[in-house]
């Protein structure tokens, strides 16, 4: 089931992705489980213009810059590996990399397919990442038992 995140206001110029330390608690935006400091974060931040559409010069001056709208989101471990895998996932049916991956948060995408159709992504993140069972119970449980 290929996903086709087209429904969008915007585009984005930027899209840049990273994986950090946590330097404060952060709440994880897909699970809602908290990110103490110390533990891995993965941080995306989307912007739709690479230059200030407020300006006419090749730098910014200005005080409040305009590079249209932002986006920025981070999650936890458990979901980055679990994102990995409905990737991994995707891929292996023949569905192209920007096809890939669910739109953030993943929670509505992976519902829409149902318990039947969203089971092979519990499978293969079992099989690529054995110690984050207990997550993909709990997370089970909250997407298609608590529903």
């Amino acid at each position: 089931m290929c996903f086709v995140n087209d429904g969008y206001d915007w585009t984005a110029a930027i899209c840049e992705e990273s994986d950090a330390t946590a330097t404060r608690p952060y709440k994880c935006l897909e699970c809602g489980s908290v990110i103490a400091v110390g533990e891995f974060i993965h941080h995306v931040h989307q912007q739709e213009w690479e230059e200030c559409q407020s300006c006419d010069e090749d730098y910014c001056r200005c005080e409040t810059p305009d590079f249209g709208e932002t986006f920025d989101w981070h999650w936890c471990e458990n979901c980055d590996k679990f994102l990995r895998a409905i990737k991994q996932a995707e891929l292996d049916d023949g569905c192209s990399e920007s096809e890939s991956r669910p739109a953030m948060p993943f929670w509505e995408d992976i519902q829409n397919i149902g318990s039947d159709g969203a089971k092979r992504y519990w499978v293969v993140a079992r099989r690529m990442f054995p110690e984050i069972g207990a997550y993909l119970d709990r997370l089970w449980i909250k997407m298609f038992v608590e529903v």
